[in-house]
């Protein structure tokens, strides 16, 4: 005689609807625990069973993340360098600032004379017209400076650069070296003051005085270098 004052249907095994019913959700509940490797799945005779990846899909994936770094990291390192090369521009302007008020307090620009205390660019900071003494980024030491002429009061035209990303001065060791470097088609028939630098160096040249008919030396300053 069957029994449904509870709603229960007995089967031949003696369970009952709602206890299969529990017994699917438990087993449902345990086939998604997570192990570090895959995922755990019980089976009725009370065995683990293992799922993870395949040698495929791990070699996939590591063929994934080797193309990835591939394209993501030289281009890092092109950000991290134009970031130095705007860095030293911006540096080069303040040097620039402060250079055309040493020249309207002097009548010339600073020389680089006998006396290693007061070379180039340490009389700006001398007389307060740098806050502090800025340093090449790619160098980490002060910017290089050249006078047009030394041993003398004052200048009448200057050059700074950096020796950017390679980290050499280039031949630049001398005022007619970086000039050269700074205008590569200054040997040119005519003159091609527009030929910009080949080497990595950047420039800042300031000749302030205008009077000169020399067209090189007829600009008041000028930020040059290879783009």
């Amino acid at each position: 005689m069957e029994n449904t004052k509870s709603g229960f249907t007995p089967f031949r095994d003696g369970k009952s609807k709602r206890g299969l019913t529990l017994n699917r959700t438990v087993v449902a509940e345990e086939k998604t625990k997570l192990s570090p490797i895959g995922y755990v799945r019980h089976c009725h005779s009370g065995e683990l069973s293992l799922t993870g990846f395949t040698l495929l899909e791990l070699l996939t994936v590591v063929a994934i993340i080797s193309l990835l770094a591939a394209m993501i990291f030289p281009n890092l390192g092109k950000v991290r360098v134009r970031a130095r090369i705007a860095k030293v521009v911006a540096e080069l302007k303040t040097i620039e600032l402060a250079l055309m008020e040493y020249y309207s307090e002097h009548g010339g620009f600073p020389t680089n004379d006998t006396s290693p205390v007061k070379k180039g660019l340490y009389k700006l900071f001398e007389e307060d017209l740098l806050e502090t003494a800025l340093q090449d980024a790619f160098l980490d030491a002060p910017y290089e400076y050249y006078s047009c002429v030394d041993d003398v009061a004052t200048a009448d035209s200057c050059i700074v650069f950096s020796v950017g990303s390679d980290g050499v001065d280039n031949g630049a060791t001398n005022f007619p070296g970086a000039l050269a470097d700074a205008y590569p088609g200054l040997g040119d028939l005519p003159p091609d003051l527009e030929k910009m630098p080949t080497s990595d160096n950047i420039y800042l040249f300031v000749g302030a005085n205008m009077a000169r008919t020399d067209p090189l030396f007829g600009r008041e300053s000028d930020i040059r270098y290879k783009k």
